[in-house]
């Protein structure tokens, strides 16, 4: 019950930011990439024209450079 909850807020948050690209922050690592946090998983994303592209939903505690 709680994955099932979390996980539609994961969702729910994509949702928001393909409606509101601007909301997260560069990813200086990567050109062209932003990031959102959503309680304990980044989501990375480049923005398109309408929307965006989700390029990855990493955990928290997981190796971001080395997933990226």
């Amino acid at each position: 019950m709680r994955t099932d909850i979390y996980l539609q807020g994961l969702k729910e948050c994509c949702g928001h930011l393909a409606s509101q690209p601007l909301q997260g922050r560069k990813v200086e690592a990567r050109k062209g990439y932003f990031r959102y946090d959503y309680v304990s998983h980044t989501i990375f994303y480049k923005r398109r024209k309408g929307g965006i592209i989700i390029m990855r939903i990493l955990h928290h505690h997981m190796d971001t450079p080395r997933h990226m």
